[in-house]
């Protein structure tokens, strides 16, 4: 297993709120409204039609067609203020892109390096787009509207961070090493949250 090249929990990491409406974007075939902070600070608003999202060891990104700039873009998700599904529909995607490499390049790094198996259980609404947000994944439908999703991985710390960054929607099931380091994880972003709570 290789390591980490970002210390867990990252500095300012959290649940991310527009990663539901991005992933509902990408699934329905249709544009998504966003407002987004650029790394200097502007905001704007612009229409994306979402080609795919993937995790990082940092965080969510996804790859969008921006209609502002004219342009194939790469966006962070931390960076999005809000986001809604349009009833617009999105230009097609381009053949070239591969919405499944996109998300998995990181989680199974070097390509021809060993692979583990994972299990992560999703519940709603996040199992909703699970299609999305893990599409290399093979999923079971659970009788409670959640499911279950195999993947393979060379990185057990990214894959944490990944369940993490689902919040409650997701747990770790399998293997025991991978729940451990989510546990882990967890009790160091508690400690982080307990550092930035100001003194009364």
């Amino acid at each position: 297993m290789r390591t980490s090249r970002t210390r867990y929990p990252p500095d300012g990491w959290a649940e991310q709120a527009s990663l539901q409406p991005l992933a509902r974007a990408c699934l329905s075939g249709r544009l998504a409204r966003i407002r987004y902070r650029a790394a200097d600070g502007e905001v704007t608003e612009r229409e994306v039609a979402v080609l795919g999202l993937g995790w990082r060891h940092d965080g969510w990104l996804f790859a969008a067609f921006c209609q502002l700039r004219g342009s194939f873009r790469l966006f962070r998700a931390d960076r999005v203020l809000s986001a809604t599904v349009t009833r617009r529909p999105a230009p097609a995607t381009p053949g070239h892109f591969d919405a499944r490499a996109f998300a998995s390049a990181e989680l199974v790094e070097p390509p021809n390096a060993p692979t583990r198996r994972v299990a992560i259980r999703l519940t709603l609404p996040i199992a909703q787009v699970a299609g999305a947000l893990l599409p290399t994944a093979l999923a079971e439908q659970l009788a409670d509207g959640g499911q279950l999703c195999h993947l393979r991985t060379t990185s057990l710390e990214g894959i944490a961070g990944l369940v993490l960054s689902l919040g409650r929607f997701a747990q770790a099931t399998s293997p025991p090493e991978l729940r451990s380091i989510v546990e882990g994880f967890s009790a160091a972003l508690a400690r982080q949250r307990e550092r930035e709570v100001p003194e009364a």
